[in-house]
């Protein structure tokens, strides 16, 4: 009976300590990035409003030193994965410090980012599944150098003469636009994937184009992705690499990925090619 006694004592003197060791969790919050901020903007340019996500670097910056900072379009989508890839390439020495400007939408709704972004990256009307879209682009633009990087470079310590572009698919089509456009908006255009299917002038606006001086260029696409995709990125990469242009172009495939696999590695590589130390 002692014995008895004993053992339910220990039982119960174990299940006690083991009571109050219990893992607690708080209720759920957001996610949100570390040393990032967000701002909505209301356009005056544009006539629209955007969501902009702006992240920093890791290590901090010297004293009166400023970073490059780089412009990314589809915000949604691309923030978290850029500002990685521009944080773990700049702490492994391969890259300059640099701040990530993503622009995206306050409507997080897939559907609604689409519309959004067909109407803001293409210069020129094109025919979608659903009937003509597009023709935002230049606003679009004149929103990025005379509303946002103002107020970036007002904000931030960056340097205005290390301010990039980069788009994927239509994100491509639109830094394409705008390097032809006003080459002088940005030091430097990260192109992936450009869809020049719908823009049937931006080919020929290349091969004429002569006012790149200083500037650099990266192009990239899937090695996988259509025949038509990778014929139109080929394509661009050899008018832009005429010397008459000025632009110091560098194009690559990359093997085995698809247009909706290829994000991480087109951007590592192209931030690693124009930001380099």
């Amino acid at each position: 009976m002692v014995k008895a006694w004993v053992v339910a004592g220990l039982l119960a003197a174990t299940a006690g300590c083991v009571s109050s060791s219990e893992t607690t969790v708080s209720k759920a919050s957001p996610a949100t990035i570390a040393m990032s901020q967000q701002y909505a903007f209301a356009s005056k340019q544009a006539g629209r409003s955007y969501l902009v996500q702006i992240s920093a670097p890791l290590d901090p910056l010297k004293s009166g030193e400023r970073a490059a900072a780089v412009y990314v379009m589809d915000g949604n989508w691309y923030f978290g994965i850029a500002t990685d890839i521009a944080r773990s390439l700049a702490v492994g020495g391969d890259m300059v410090p640099t701040y990530i400007v993503a622009v995206g939408y306050s409507d997080p709704n897939h559907k609604s980012v689409v519309a959004n972004r067909e109407t803001d990256l293409a210069h020129a009307r094109f025919e979608g599944p659903d009937g003509a879209v597009g023709g935002g682009g230049e606003k679009f633009a004149t929103f990025l150098t005379e509303e946002l990087q103002p107020f970036v470079e007002a904000h931030y310590p960056v340097d205005p003469e290390q301010a990039y572009l980069a788009g994927q698919s239509l994100g491509g089509l639109f830094a394409t636009n705008v390097l032809l456009r006003s080459p002088d908006s940005f030091a430097g255009y990260l192109i992936g994937s450009p869809s020049l299917w719908a823009d049937p002038s931006v080919l020929p606006a290349a091969a004429t184009f002569s006012a790149g001086a200083g500037k650099r260029v990266f192009i990239g696409v899937g090695a996988n992705e259509s025949p038509s995709m990778k014929a139109g990125a080929t394509a661009l990469a050899k008018v832009l690499s005429t010397p008459s242009t000025g632009l110091t172009v560098v194009h690559r495939e990359f093997p085995d990925l698809m247009h909706q696999s290829m994000q991480g590695s087109w951007f590592a590589k192209g931030m690693s090619n124009l930001l380099d130390r």
